[in-house]
């Protein structure tokens, strides 16, 4: 879908950027041409009055309009360029010898510039007297055309290279933009699956139990028995449903909405270690809570920070065997307070501690669900320390047991 949408994109880039640079091709062109024809004539005008001054200057000394005309077309060659002295009646005085085998037809009675079968001509009055005639340089327009078909080749060279390179630059900016988007549309996808495999079992088994519990008539005690399976799944369900809904709180991914206020993180520890102790004797696991600073005050959402503190002392109740110990100490370091939470259980190996704190991933799977885990716990525990501003480390190695350090700035 993704790779649909980076080709559209690029080609509406492609597309739009190939109408601007045809539309600014066509502007430079037609600028260029209209500025080469204007410098054209200005050059050829020029040439003309040049031309106009020596005539003058040879009647006054020749006496002769005809000798004088010779004399000047003799004196200046131009390449290129066609130079006629006309009489006031459009006679042909003298001609440049270039203009051999050239006819050129100037209208009666032209002043200025004319074109005639691609030749540009521009005639000047060779003084304020009408009788001495007209002075008129002409040059073909193949001469400019060299210029722009030069021009030409450039912009059909030119713009399909830069149109090329621009689409490819625009497709490889839509990929690297896009790829955040397609990322956590994966992301999205892994999750729901993983959320609707977790929510299936429990489901399952609650419809499974229900059908049997009312296929026949039963006893008391098997209703209760019954009763009691469906009550532990609905409980289980519950958890993941809670654990999911705290996952997707806006105020987890946007720390500047938390509801935060003055905590004693002291009793807030205290509180928790204190709920954690019926898990820990109930499994058979001493906890103990280590002394450390007296009092540490931190601005933040109490019921999170608790329910932090939480999920790890019941991930650590739950994966330290029977006779383990499990310790939580809060204390004081370089401006930040840390919460330490070391068990003597499995442990985890370095694959598994890459890949803790991910949703859904449990290292025992067939344990973890067991216990009723559905691999959420260590997830909220990280989303929750990094929405305070915090970080969260593991060390472990298996069979020697884990610490979770979590550290949260004051």
């Amino acid at each position: 879908m993704f790779g649909s949408v980076r080709i559209r994109l690029t080609l509406w880039y492609a597309g739009v950027l190939a109408l601007s640079l045809v539309a600014f091709a066509l502007v430079i062109y037609y600028a260029a041409a209209r500025s080469f024809h204007e410098r054209q004539d200005e050059s050829l005008r020029s040439t003309a009055q040049t031309v106009a001054s020596a005539y003058v200057e040879e009647i006054g000394e020749a006496h002769s309009l005809t000798k004088a005309a010779e004399i000047v077309l003799v004196e200046l060659t131009f390449p290129n360029r066609y130079v006629l002295i006309i009489d006031s009646n459009g006679h042909t005085i003298a001609s440049s010898k270039n203009l051999s085998g050239t006819v050129l037809t100037i209208p009666p009675g032209t002043v200025g510039f004319v074109t005639v079968d691609g030749v540009r001509i521009a005639v000047v009055p060779v003084s304020t007297d009408p009788a001495l005639g007209f002075a008129a340089v002409a040059e073909p327009l193949s001469v400019l055309e060299e210029g722009l078909g030069v021009l030409r080749r450039d912009f059909f060279a030119g713009v399909p290279l830069v149109l090329l390179l621009a689409s490819l630059g625009g497709y490889l900016l839509a990929r690297k933009s896009l790829a955040p988007i397609a990322s956590m549309v994966s992301e999205q996808q892994r999750f729901i699956a993983d959320a609707s495999h977790e929510l299936r079992t429990p489901l399952a088994v609650l419809r499974g139990e229900t059908e049997v519990a009312l296929g026949k008539t039963r006893t008391v005690e098997e209703y209760q028995e019954s009763l009691t399976l469906i009550q532990e799944e609905a409980e289980r369900l519950s958890r993941i449903v809670e654990d999911l809904f705290i996952l997707a709180r806006q105020p987890i991914e946007s720390p500047t909405t938390l509801t935060k206020e003055q905590v004693s993180l002291t009793e807030v520890v205290k509180d928790c270690a204190r709920a954690a102790q019926v898990l820990a004797v109930r499994k058979g696991v001493q906890l103990k809570l280590e002394n450390g600073a007296t009092s540490i005050a931190l601005n933040a959402d109490e019921e999170l920070i608790k329910r932090m503190i939480l999920n790890l002392l019941d991930n650590a109740v739950k994966y330290t065997p029977e006779g383990g110990e499990i310790s939580l100490a809060l204390e004081k370091h370089n401006g930040s307070a840390e919460i330490v939470v070391r068990d003597t259980g499995i442990g985890l190996s370095k694959m598994d501690q890459q890949r803790v704190f991910d949703r859904f991933y449990r290292v025992d799977k067939a344990r973890s669900r067991a216990l009723g885990g559905a691999g959420l716990g260590l997830s909220i525990v990280r989303t929750i320390v990094e929405a305070h501003g915090g970080e969260i480390t593991v060390e472990s190695a298996t069979h020697q047991g884990t610490t979770f350090t979590v550290s949260l700035p004051l």
